[in-house]
């Protein structure tokens, strides 16, 4: 739970505990040192983690027979594949290959991931590595075959997937039969899913049989049919928030937001507590680049979990831009009994300068509790900006080194302005101008355009 807040410090104080009491078990020891590896990777150079002895550990854990030992083979495994291809792994790629084939508990995804990891390594025999796989799994129980599809899918290889897996073998198990129209429509045979489909050889949930349907009728141009379909699949998936979510989810990957936010919106009334649906809620509002909508729904996250710094930060970002961009309420107040305002409290509504006073106070102290957020620098130095202290916002990123693959486009969009405010506009220009406008809100594109051209 620290870890998913950013709270770096006390995510890694909780995990050392573990690691010094006598008696934490090998799951606990293994549990300890993934969150400490996250930890690290996600605070960057900043962080005062020993690496070298985490994955030591993780390495030493890995050895033996047991359910902890497989599970370490597969992190390690897993960090190799997503790792720079001149970085050394702890444990040499060729053993760890052989240790996850070898090891008694290994099951097709354990082994179909070593399977990755030797293609990274010899990509010139990739071809007749991706042959020998098929040809081992393909005669598999359902849950190895399902595993191949899902593989297959996942390596780009849609065509030897239905090649490979006969129809009347998909039609064994749901999953299986998933993976095999997925497939078939990477491969753009809209006609096949729908005679297979309609032909009810295998008996699917309704809302996944009308939500399948509508993506074949939107790929085939026939405008009512999609809609009708998406309109059942509504109908039947009210009241399950599981199927709501369902259909959001896949609703939203089609391009059929209104049928995304509809979803969503039900899968919220449902549960509201359901972060999942929550979460949907908000992509879609981010997705139709509509701040003030934005803003209304973290304010009413910031309701359910008011304790919650990431929904807080973002919250008083938003706010922020709404200020900047002129179109921000000053509707929330501050507690009389608490000395600092936090993101959900009501601000004054006398003084836009009062509300920016108080986002400065609330980011301050959520930068002094986790100085390695990002996000809440972010927070920071668009609020010390807006009230014309430009050299303290720029201050606010000294010392802070953050992985490139964590920087967000607001972020490089706060960080363009402020270097732009204090002189340092040619390197404002070069940084905005890796980030595509349409990935901005209204608010940041108009804050970033005077360095665009």
């Amino acid at each position: 739970m620290q870890l998913r807040k950013h709270s770096f410090d006390q995510a890694q104080g909780l995990a050392e505990k573990v690691l010094a009491s006598p008696k934490a078990n090998r799951r606990e020891q293994l549990q300890a040192n993934i969150a400490l590896d996250n930890i690290a990777r996600s605070a960057g150079p900043s962080s005062s983690i020993d690496i070298a002895k985490v994955d030591e550990r993780i390495v030493a854990l890995s050895k033996g027979d047991d359910d902890v030992s497989l599970d370490a083979l597969t992190f390690l495994a897993a960090r190799a594949a997503a790792a720079p291809t001149e970085s050394k792994p702890p444990l040499p790629i060729d053993q760890l290959i052989e240790s996850i084939n070898h090891h008694p508990l290994a099951k097709a995804p354990h082994q179909l991931l070593a399977t990755d990891l030797e293609i990274a390594q010899h990509r010139d025999q990739r071809d007749e590595i991706v042959r020998r796989t098929i040809e081992h799994w393909k005669g598999g129980n359902n849950e190895s075959l399902t595993a191949l599809a899902a593989w297959l899918y996942r390596n780009a290889e849609q065509r030897r997937l239905v090649e490979a897996i006969s129809l009347d073998r998909a039609l064994q198990t749901r999953e299986l039969f998933l993976q095999y129209v997925d497939a078939l429509a990477a491969l753009g045979r809209w006609d096949e899913i729908r005679r297979t489909i309609e032909s009810e050889r295998f008996p699917l949930d309704p809302v996944i049989e009308h939500m399948y349907l509508a993506r074949c009728f939107q790929q085939q141009g026939q405008e009512n049919g999609a809609e009708n379909n998406w309109q059942r699949a509504l109908e039947d998936a009210a009241g399950d928030l599981n199927k709501l979510l369902m259909l959001g989810e896949y609703a939203e990957k089609n391009g059929a937001e209104r049928v995304a936010t509809t979803a969503f919106e039900a899968a919220a009334v449902a549960n509201p507590k359901s972060r999942q649906a929550q979460q949907g809620r908000l992509r879609i509002a981010y997705s139709a680049r509509d701040t003030k909508r934005v803003h209304a729904l973290l304010q009413e996250m910031l309701k359910i979990w008011p304790n919650d710094t990431a929904i807080q930060n973002d919250e008083a970002y938003i706010h922020l831009l709404l200020i900047i961009g002129g179109t921000g309420s000053v509707s929330s107040q501050t507690a009389a009994s608490n000395p600092l305002p936090s993101a959900n409290s009501e601000l004054p509504s006398s003084s836009e300068a009062e509300a920016v006073d108080a986002i400065v106070k609330l980011a301050e102290k959520m930068v002094r509790d986790e100085p390695a957020s990002l996000p809440h620098r972010t927070l920071l130095a668009l609020a010390l900006l807006k009230q014309n202290r430009a050299q303290d916002a720029l201050a606010v990123y000294i010392n802070l080194k953050v992985p490139s693959n964590a920087v967000s486009a607001s972020a490089v969009a706060v960080h363009a302005s402020v270097l732009a405010a204090t002189g340092h506009k040619d390197e404002a220009r070069t940084e905005i101008a890796k980030v595509p406008s349409n990935r901005l809100l209204p608010e940041e594109a108009m804050m970033v355009l005077p360095l665009r051209g």
